[in-house]
């Protein structure tokens, strides 16, 4: 692995120094159980994803969409409390942090919105999120109990073969990160029975007011309750 992480490095290299930050204790108790059970129960689970686009040769893991700016996956998908309610409660957390980076007043855009699972075997591969340094993924770790180091779970972070960064998953915290760095999630360990789930926000970077996005979800919303229509009366 460190062979082919060496080459993806010769591509693209952004240091992890100063680009990746740790929101420990990220939501009350509440918002994580709410979270927490809504996917350990969902019916909405696709065996699609794999680290990097529309590859056959890696291991695919679940994904569960849940929006974004972006269309994600064959249908449309609308949340409210992914999309509006909680984003709102991650900015409290990230835009400070990201504001600081530029010289002017900014807006963060979530494009993509959804959950990973993994179990056993189902370790992701290095990949990047984005190419640009403007991108930005928030990933929240959303199960309710994990054993630390038993049940490995980790996400591993490189920008040399010798200066990787591990960050182990601990439920209810989440980590910020430049969407350009190569890093992957490694799947449970065989001493764990539980789906490992992690929560992922692909955000990108706009100055302030150059995307209406309140005005975006209000016609997707209009758009999503149109097609739920259409189906209830082809019922």
């Amino acid at each position: 692995m460190s062979k082919d992480l060496n080459k993806l490095l010769e591509q693209s290299k952004t240091p992890i120094k100063n680009n990746i930050y740790l929101i420990p204790n990220t939501f009350t108790e509440d918002i994580h159980n709410r979270i927490y059970n809504e996917f350990i129960n969902s019916d909405n689970w696709g065996f699609l994803q794999t680290s990097n686009t529309n590859s056959n040769e890696e291991t695919k893991f679940w994904i569960n969409i849940l929006g974004g700016y972006t269309k994600k996956g064959p249908s449309l998908k609308y949340s409210t409390f992914y999309e509006r309610i909680l984003f709102d409660m991650i900015l409290k957390h990230i835009h400070p942090i990201l504001q600081t980076r530029y010289n002017y007043e900014i807006d963060i855009i979530p494009f993509e919105i959804y959950v990973n699972g993994q179990s056993r075997g189902q370790s992701g591969n290095w990949h990047q999120d984005a190419t640009n340094t403007d991108s930005w993924t928030f990933l929240y770790y959303l199960n309710k109990e994990w054993k630390v180091p038993h049940w490995d779970g980790f996400t591993s972070f490189a920008d040399a073969v010798d200066n990787i960064y591990i960050n182990q998953y601990k439920p209810n915290s989440s980590v910020l990160f430049n969407a350009t760095i190569w890093h992957y999630g490694c799947a449970p360990s065989i001493y764990c029975n539980n789906l490992r789930m992690s929560l992922a926000y692909k955000l990108l970077v706009v100055p302030k007011g150059k995307i209406d996005y309140d005005g975006f979800l209000k016609q997707k919303k209009e758009l999503y309750l149109n097609d739920m229509k259409i189906k209830l009366e082809n019922v």
